[in-house]
Order: structure tokens, then C-alpha cells, then sequence
């Protein structure tokens, strides 16, 4: 079973640098966003959170992904900001290059 992490932001700030599990949510009353972790990493082994954008490149193909909860799906998946659709994160092999929250510009105007 996989270790659920979280990381949030404090209003006005960057997000928390450490990720931390559920029940520290208790001492983050303030916290403005909280995002799930996916348990999956990037090239880098940086943990990839709901809301990062990641950039994957392979060859002549690239994709530019934001992360988010499929209902339908029960998972989490990346949505291509070029609409070349969704992405399953076994399909995503990038870097992570922002979020959606501290990087909005990284999004086409369609996806903000």
C-alpha cells in the first residue's frame, strides 16, 4: 500500500517544501491549497503532487501535462495542455516544471 502525502500552501506563500501525510492536516488550518500527492516521480525523483505541470519529452513527440483527479477513473491523470487529451501517469515519463497555482502562465489560456 502506498504512503498518502500531501503538501500545502499557506496563504501568500510557496508550498510547504516537505510533503507530510493526513494526519498532519490537523496543524494546517490556514492552509489555502492542499494537494495530493500521486506516488509516482518524476526523472528527477521529485514526487509529483496534484496541480504540477510536467513537461515529458520523447523523441519528436512532447507533452506539456497538468495533473488532476479523474472521478471516472479513480485515479490521477495528466491533462495535455495542447488537447492531445488525457494521459494515464504511467504514460508520463517527464520533469516537472511548475504547478498550477505559483506557475499559471505555464497553461494555455484555455486551461487556467
Amino acid at each position: 500500500m502506498r504512503e498518502i502525502r500531501f503538501k500545502a500552501m499557506l496563504s501568500g506563500m510557496k508550498f510547504l517544501s516537505a510533503p507530510f501525510d493526513w494526519y498532519d492536516l490537523r496543524l494546517m488550518p490556514q492552509a489555502e491549497f492542499i494537494v495530493q500527492g500521486t506516488g509516482i516521480k518524476d526523472k528527477k525523483n521529485k514526487e509529483i503532487f496534484e496541480g504540477d505541470i510536467v513537461f515529458d519529452e520523447d523523441g519528436e513527440f512532447s507533452k506539456t501535462c497538468k495533473i488532476e483527479w479523474n472521478n471516472e477513473s479513480a485515479s490521477f491523470i495528466g491533462i495535455s495542455i495542447d488537447d492531445d487529451g488525457g494521459f494515464t501517469m504511467e504514460e508520463i515519463d517527464g520533469e516537472i516544471i511548475g504547478n498550477i497555482y505559483e506557475n499559471p502562465n505555464l497553461l494555455s489560456p484555455n486551461q487556467a
